[in-house]
């Protein structure tokens, strides 16, 4: 069965989005990133990504200055990844935005 790849932007403002990844192989997803990006001064900045790639479903941590980190992101499979990275970000932008911009603003003081 051949692989194919999926790409699409979900738009939840006119200034923060989710950007969506995913391959599939079948009805199997075989690998995905979900990124969370939000316009910072005209500039668009990636604050988080969940993904499957190289050591099982983790998320990255972006910070305006820092090196980004990774955690865990517990899912049962990776359709079911995609669906709960998606859901998650739908539901934690604003938080995640406020803790990003936040940051920003303390290191330029």
């Amino acid at each position: 069965m051949q692989e194919k790849e999926h790409e699409y932007t979900i738009l939840l403002t006119d200034e923060d989005w989710i950007k969506n990844r995913f391959v599939t192989k079948g009805p199997e997803i075989i690998e995905f990133s979900v990124q969370y990006e939000t316009l910072v001064e005209s500039n668009w900045r990636k604050v988080m990504r969940i993904d499957s790639s190289h050591s099982g479903v983790h998320r990255h941590i972006f910070h305006p200055y820092d090196a980004e980190y990774q955690q865990p992101f517990p899912c049962t499979d990776l359709n079911n990844g995609l669906t709960k990275a998606q859901t998650f970000f739908r539901e934690q932008y604003h938080s995640i935005k406020s803790n990003y911009l936040t940051e920003l603003r303390r290191r330029r003081l």
